[in-house]
Parts: C-alpha cells; structure tokens; sequence
C-alpha cells in the first residue's frame, strides 16, 4: 500500500511540474501552444521563412544583447546563416493568458546547438511574448528572450 502512496505522489508531481496554466480561453491557449511547438520545429529545421511568418507585420522582438529589431531587420534575424545550427529547442510556458485576440505567455527554453567546430553547446533561458490574433491564427507580436545561466 505505501508503495502504491509513493507512486501516486511522484505521479501526481510530475504532472504538476509539467503543467503549464491558462487562463481565458482555452481552445485559444492551445492552439498558441501549437504554434509554440511550430515555432520550435521551424527552429530546429533553420526554416527562417517560416520563423518570419509566425510573427505579426509589425512585430518587434528583443534578443538579448541585441537593440530592438522589426522589419527587415527581423526578417534577417531569422534568416542569418552564420549562427550556429540549432539541434533541440524546446518551450517550457509557466502561463497562457488569453483576452479577446491579445495574449501572452512567458516561461522558459532550452536548447541544443552545434558550434562551428562541431561541439554541442547546451543553453536555456526565459522568455515573455505578446500574441496577437490575425486571419491566419495566432502570430507573435512582441517576443523577448534572454539566457540563464546556473550559478
């Protein structure tokens, strides 16, 4: 029986610890994590059209270290070819809220690259995005991320 009490708490925290929260609409919260994951995919593939597509026509984003970038700008972001190539991406999103056709999620990442030398760099961080809600579905607005580094 103990063992069964065991079981059922490390069940129970592992889906806790994996569940993300929305609040609003939750079909809309869903389909934003479908474009989350297409994000990802996209990402992981190199497809800088497809990146560029995922955000509004006048979306800024705010990588770190970088001034604020929309436009061309953006699109060259997403296209650049000199990065390194990325291997694993993933989003880990601590909320979803969604309001009308304005939402936002923020969370955190993680992430596998190849560097020019061919060493695997590991790295994650936090993110915060503003969607927005267009003809074509749920699309990024305002996207910043930064890196977190283990002390």
């Amino acid at each position: 029986m103990k063992s069964r009490i065991v079981l059922l708490f490390a069940l129970t925290f592992s889906l806790m610890s994996n569940a993300q929260i929305i609040s609003g609409d939750e079909a809309e919260g869903k389909a934003i994590l479908e474009q989350m994951r297409a994000f990802s995919a996209a990402l992981v593939a190199g497809d800088g059209e497809a990146l560029t597509n995922m955000y509004t026509d006048n979306a800024k984003i705010f990588p770190a270290g970088s001034k604020i970038l929309s436009g061309d700008d953006l699109k060259a972001y997403w296209n650049n070819e000199n990065e390194a190539e990325v291997t694993s991406h993933n989003l880990f999103p601590e909320e979803i809220h969604v309001s009308g056709d304005t939402a936002y999620d923020y969370g955190y990442y993680s992430g596998t690259s190849q560097d020019e030398n061919g060493e695997t760099v590991v790295w994650k961080g936090k993110y915060v995005v503003v969607w927005k809600k267009t003809a074509e579905g749920w699309k990024m607005y305002l996207d910043s991320w930064s890196r977190v580094v283990d002390k």
